[in-house]
Order: structure tokens, then sequence, then C-alpha cells
């Protein structure tokens, strides 16, 4: 069964994982991170001063590493996100400012939240009105 979630992260670490397609969890959210799943399905989210979801993907690959990958990491000489994922992104939204407002009463306070399917099928209905995307998931 696939699960739906937002993956939530400021404008500079999105735009890092955009270049390799990579996401991180450290050891206190190593929880999050055990219960993805490969074919789980996620939105990606722009916190502030954004605060827009700003595409869609797919985990592909779950792996675990201390390779320093992140600015942060460099900068501290040590692995802060050693939990990774890799997605593939099935739609980005370009200007990111032009994204969607994430659901209402839902927290974004975490690197990835849970949400139900038909929420992350409201999302993707409101980028495009037909079910081409929504095959892809």
């Amino acid at each position: 069964m696939k699960n739906f979630y937002i993956l939530v992260g400021d404008e500079n670490t999105w735009k890092f994982s955009f270049e390799s397609n990579y996401w991180g969890f450290s050891i206190r959210t190593k929880g999050l991170w055990r219960t993805l799943e490969i074919g789980d399905n996620l939105a990606f989210y722009v916190t502030k001063p954004i605060g827009k979801i700003i595409g869609f993907g797919k985990v592909v690959k779950k792996f675990e590493n201390n390779e320093l990958y992140w600015s942060d990491e460099k900068f501290f000489k040590k692995s802060l996100w050693p939990f990774k994922c890799q997605f593939s992104v099935i739609h980005k939204i370009h200007p990111w400012k032009t994204g969607i407002d994430p659901p209402k009463g839902i927290m974004l306070n975490q690197g990835r939240k849970k949400i139900p399917q038909h929420t992350f099928e409201k999302l993707i209905k409101l980028v495009t009105p037909d079910s081409k995307m929504l095959e892809q998931l």
C-alpha cells in the first residue's frame, strides 16, 4: 500500500536536493525514514518565505551513509542526515512562488508529514485537472 507524504524544507535545501534528488533524515527522525517505502508518493513543500508546495515525486531508493552531502554537513564536518532516500520528480512548479498552498489544518513543522491519499490527490488536481499525473503515482 502506497503512502502519501509532504517533505518539508527551506528554499536552499530544496535547491540542493533537486540537484541529486536526495532527501535526508537525522538520527532523531530515523523513525520517519524507516517507515518510508519505495513507491511512496511525495509532495515537496518549501517553507517561508515561499510557503508553497512546489512539486511532486516518488521514493525510488532508500539508503544509509555518512557522506557529507548538504552544505551544513560540510560546514560542521559531520553527517547530520545519514538516512537518505532518493526520489524521482514527476512535476515541479516554476516559479516556486506560484506553487500550491498547503492543505489547511496540517502542521508542516517536520521533515516529513503523512497525509491522506484524497488530500494528496486534491493537491495534484490543483496542478492538472486531468488524471495524467495521477496515473504516474
